[in-house]
């Protein structure tokens, strides 16, 4: 039987993967989500698991802004979301808030 895992090393697991996408328990990178994303107001949720190790849990997902797509109205874009609107390779620069 594996050893418990302190509060500790359960974060460390949980900012490790919300930063690199691997496995919070084990580190592998076959996380997957399970099924559809639900969403609930401005949050959303989708079971995941690990096929190397089994590990499952929730993935949780907060609305932080929006893109609008050009000639759809006015469009505002907060800071936090610039990077990922770039990584995309959409210029959100002119779009910040």
């Amino acid at each position: 039987m594996a050893k418990k895992k302190t509060k500790t090393e359960i974060l460390n697991g949980v900012d490790h993967y919300i930063s690199t996408g691997e496995c919070p328990n084990c580190g592998a990178k076959g996380v997957e989500g399970d099924g559809q994303l639900e969403s609930t107001g401005n949050k959303a949720y989708q079971n995941c698991s690990c096929a190397d190790c089994g590990y499952s849990f929730t993935d949780i997902y907060q609305l932080v802004g929006i893109y609008a797509a050009e000639g759809m109205g006015f469009t505002m874009v907060l800071p936090v979301v610039k990077d990922l609107l770039n990584d995309l390779g959409v210029d959100a620069t002119s779009y910040v808030l």
